[in-house]
């Protein structure tokens, strides 16, 4: 190998060089994933991984950081490869046959080995950029068809590659540091500890990025795909006329102002202002507030400097004291450390959301009243740090009465954003302040279009079929719109001007359990297996558990006393 320059790590070789000099057989570990899918050994995945990995020694490659750099980008780029596959296992629905595997394998070696790779010194930087996993999209997106995924879904898991590369690199270093301990001369390594809290929260921007490019349901495309920015409105108090003398009739009247949410939050985040440091997303359940949520921070965590926390309130202990919370929190989040709220070591910049204030809950205690008090610590402690010189902000989302019960805690009312459905009927328009004619915009068509490009179907927009007046309040809706996708592209359920919402409910239910019969059997139960009478039977006792519980979950003991009290099963 060539001499290294003097200002350090910067060498371009084809990567068949690289793995000639670590002794790397990329098509052993490509084998083994095929098997594994052939098989239908999917436990043994991360073994296939580690017998391919552990013959790849770095004691003699300890003194030539160029190797270095390149056994670990080769076991990272290997593990991420493992994982893609694992993941997005249940879309391989027609795997080769077994004597197929090895030319498959060796395509995708070859072109692999012909990809140029350059090691630089700002590689742990930016290691999503590597140009390797650009070069290696093509040849990945064959090697996943021939694995047996469709083209759309092969097209759709190869983009994931670069996110996934990232956060492996990162376990690959800390899994074995001591073997790449002769590139920190080179490299500001991640890992030194005068930059390990940066990279901490790069590499949780990075996982909050994941959250949204991740599959969505069975889908092999993530949310961000198919997500249209919303629009939502705030409430202002109706003001009295040019001479001053307000009608007594608008005294209690408000006027409903119309925004792009996201742009607003934006400004609101860069237009710092104590008083108003704390602010709501209200909206029904399948609104689409909890995408928003998920989508805007990852946007401000990749966009800024300011770290971002999201935060799903189901998945937050709630406490009198808001401070040891957040810490308790943080200790189970495997990429942060420390306190971000903490007095003297926290952070003074700070995003923080909260979703699903009508989820908290505690024992004995009403759900109105732990959110009540949730959101009075929050507005207290926030204040608090803030009042010290921080610029700490707080978005919280929760459904219309959750939020509504606290909105009297608040200074200003367009402190509450209430995101508005995909499409908006003309005459409805005429109740909102609508300036920049946002609600003119049919936003289903946007939605289909981006559907059909991710998931490789022809839809110019919303299907003419789906475009009928009494669909339009289940279409205009996110959630319920992709669930009316989902049953129009199975061509097995017909709409028309009588079609019902209970309707495509019960078909997409069908159609879940059809789907366990087309995979491999009979959906499981502890006793054997299900028929389609029990399946049903199991929901709806499942369903008045919740009714008869928080609205919105149910223990296993209230559903078991469920079947008690009505009986077990049909043939149980």
């Amino acid at each position: 190998m060539s001499e290294l320059p003097d200002n350090g790590l910067n060498i371009s070789r084809p990567v068949a060089l690289w793995n000639r000099e670590i002794k790397a057989e990329p098509r052993k570990l490509l084998l083994g994933i095929g098997k594994m899918l052939v098989e239908g050994a999917m436990l043994d995945f991360s073994d296939a991984a580690s017998a391919a990995l552990d013959t790849l020694d770095a004691a003699g490659l300890r003194k030539n950081p160029g190797e270095l750099a390149w056994l670990l980008i080769y076991r990272a780029l290997s593990a991420a490869l493992v994982e893609l596959v694992k993941n997005y296992v249940d879309l391989f629905r027609n795997p080769p046959k077994e004597d197929e595997l090895d030319n498959i394998s060796s395509q995708f070696e070859q072109a692999m080995a012909e990809a140029n790779v350059t090691i630089t010194l700002n590689f742990f930087d930016r290691p999503g950029d590597l140009s390797l996993l650009r070069n290696l999209h093509s040849p990945l997106t064959d090697w996943l068809q021939g694995l047996g995924a469709t083209s759309a879904d092969a097209e759709q898991i190869a983009c994931r590659l670069p996110d996934y590369f990232i956060f492996t690199l990162h376990q690959t270093w800390r899994k074995a540091p001591q073997d790449y301990a002769a590139l920190t001369q080179y490299f500001d390594s991640p890992f030194t500890e005068a930059t390990e809290e940066l990279r901490n929260w790069q590499l949780y921007a990075q996982h909050l990025q994941r959250q949204v490019s991740d599959r969505m349901f069975a889908e092999a495309f993530g949310v961000d795909k198919v997500y249209v920015p919303l629009r939502a409105y705030y409430e202002e108090k109706e003001q009295g006329d040019e001479r001053g003398q307000a009608l007594e009739l608008q005294r209690d009247q408000v006027k409903r102002i119309v925004v792009d949410l996201e742009a607003k939050f934006r400004s609101w985040v860069n237009n710092f202002r104590k008083e108003t440091a704390v602010r709501f997303i209200s909206g029904g359940p399948g609104s689409g507030k909890s995408t928003f949520a998920k989508i805007f921070a990852a946007k401000i965590a990749k966009e800024t400097d300011i770290p971002c926390l999201y935060i799903p309130l189901h998945l937050f202990a709630a406490t009198d004291n808001l401070i040891p919370a957040m810490e308790n929190h943080i200790r189970n989040n495997p990429f942060l450390s420390g306190n971000p709220l903490d007095a003297k070591t926290g952070k003074d910049r700070l995003l923080i959301i909260f979703d699903g204030l009508d989820e908290l809950a505690l024992q004995g205690k009403a759900a109105s009243e732990v959110a009540n008090s949730f959101v009075d610590e929050v507005l207290r402690r926030i204040l608090e740090g803030n009042s010290f010189g921080n610029q700490r902000q707080v978005i919280i989302t929760g459904r219309t009465i959750a939020v509504q019960s606290v909105a009297t805690k608040l200074r200003e009312a367009k402190q509450i954003s209430s995101v508005l459905p995909y499409f908006v009927e003309e005459e409805e328009r005429k109740e909102f302040h609508d300036p920049d004619e946002l609600l003119a915009e049919d936003q289903r068509q946007i939605w289909w279009r981006q559907y059909g490009e991710a998931a490789g179907k022809d839809y110019a927009g919303l299907p003419a079929e789906l475009d009928r007046k009494h669909l339009a309040e289940i279409t205009a809706q996110p959630l319920l719109n992709y669930l009316v996708a989902l049953s129009y592209d199975g061509k097995t359920f017909t709409f028309t001007d009588e079609t019902t919402l209970n309707q495509i409910y019960a078909h997409l239910i069908k159609k879940v359990y059809c789907r366990q019969y087309e995979e491999g059997g009979r959906i499981s139960a502890c006793a054997g297996d299900l028929q389609e009478s029990e399946f049903l039977r199991v929901l709806e006792e499942i369903a008045l558990a919740v009714w008869h519980g928080d609205g919105r979950t149910a223990t296993v003991s209230s559903i078991q006393e469920k079947f008690k009290a009505g009986g077990k099963p049909p043939g149980r």
